[in-house]
């Protein structure tokens, strides 16, 4: 009787800490995933001219400045000879 009293408590000790240790797998595995967002934030700027906010391509004007243009304001850089970068 005693043995198989000492051989079920040790059973329950060792599945007990077989979960314990599962557990503590699982839950850092999930604690390190980070979420990103289809459409980033940082391709997304305001255009120098029109202020909407867009994807830009930069032009580089006479004075060394650099400009953001959207699609819509890209042949008012071009008419001012803007060099793209």
């Amino acid at each position: 009787m005693k043995y198989i009293l000492i051989v079920l408590v040790v059973g329950i000790v060792v599945a007990s800490l077989v979960l314990k240790r599962l557990k503590n797998r699982k839950a850092q595995s999930q604690g390190n995933v980070i979420k990103f967002q289809k459409k980033s934030k940082q391709n997304l700027q305001k255009c120098s001219y029109c202020k909407k906010t867009s994807r830009l391509i930069f032009y580089a004007s006479d004075e060394g400045t650099v400009v953001g243009v959207c699609k819509e304001c890209r042949p008012k850089a071009k008419a001012r000879d803007m060099l793209p970068i």
